[in-house]
C-alpha cells in the first residue's frame, strides 16, 4: 500500500474516532520524527518495511501513559515504546517453546528473532512487526504472540494491511467501547468476539489453534 492509501485508511480512522471515540483521537501522538525512526531501525538490526515508516509519519503511537486499546484492542506503542520493549520480546520469544505458530511464522529455533513490538493487553500478549517470518511468510508481515498459552498467530501480511482492516472493522462495527474502561473515566477499544484476538480461543476466526 503506498504512502497516499494509508494517508486515506488513516483519514478513515480519525473520522471514526472522532464520531464515537474522540478521546482516543485526542490521545493519538504526531508523526514520528525520521530520527526516531532510522534510530529503531538501528537498534533492531534490519531495515524497517516502507509502509511501517509510512503508518509512523502519520501519528507515532499513543501519547505515554495512555491506557486506551486500539487496533484488536490492544494498545498503540510509539516508537519509542517500542524501542523500550524490543528486547524484552525478544527474550521472552527465545525462551519460549511455543505450542502453536501459523506456517507464515518462523519457531525462532535459530535464537535471533528480529520483531517490532507494535502494542500489548498489559499482560502477556504482545503485537509484533515481524521481520524474520518462516518460508511461508512475508517479511513485514503482523503477528499476535500470547506467551500465557505460547502460541503466535499471523494477523495481516503487513502493517498497512493491518490499518486498513481495522478502518474496515470500524466501520463495519466490529468494535465498541469498553464498559469497564468507561466506568473509570477511560475510552477504549474492545474487538467483537469474532475478531477478538486477545481472546483467541474464543473466537471463530482461530478454531484452527490447537494446543492440547
Amino acid at each position: 500500500m503506498n504512502k497516499e492509501n494509508i494517508s486515506k485508511v488513516w483519514n478513515q480512522i480519525e473520522v471514526w474516532l472522532s464520531n464515537n471515540a474522540s478521546e482516543i483521537l485526542s490521545v493519538l501522538n504526531k508523526p514520528a520524527s525520521a530520527i526516531r525512526l532510522k534510530e529503531l531501525e538501528h537498534q533492531v538490526g534490519s531495515k524497517l518495511p516502507k509502509d511501517f515508516y509510512s503508518i509512523y509519519r502519520v501519528h507515532n503511537g499513543f501519547i505515554p501513559d495512555c491506557y486506551s486499546g486500539f487496533v484488536y484492542g490492544l494498545s498503540f506503542y510509539s516508537v519509542e515504546d517500542s524501542m523500550r520493549n524490543i528486547e524484552f520480546v525478544k527474550e521472552q520469544i527465545e525462551l519460549s517453546s511455543f505450542k502453536h505458530c501459523d506456517p507464515e511464522i518462523s519457531s525462532y529455533l535459530d535464537n535471533n528473532p528480529k520483531v517490532i513490538p507494535l502494542g500489548d493487553d498489559g499482560a502477556k500478549c504482545y503485537m509484533c512487526v515481524d521481520l524474520t517470518p518462516s518460508s511461508k511468510g512475508q517479511v513485514g508481515q503482523v503477528i499476535f504472540i500470547d506467551f500465557g498459552f505460547m502460541i503466535a498467530i499471523k494477523l495481516a501480511d503487513s502493517i498497512s494491511e493491518l490499518f486498513y482492516g481495522f478502518s474496515k472493522d470500524l466501520e463495519l462495527g466490529k468494535y465498541y467501547l469498553c464498559e469497564e474502561a468507561l466506568d473509570d473515566g477511560i475510552e477504549s477499544l474492545e474487538a467483537c468476539t469474532e475478531i477478538d484476538v486477545i481472546n483467541w480461543i474464543n473466537s471463530p476466526n482461530w478454531s484452527h489453534i490447537n494446543i492440547d
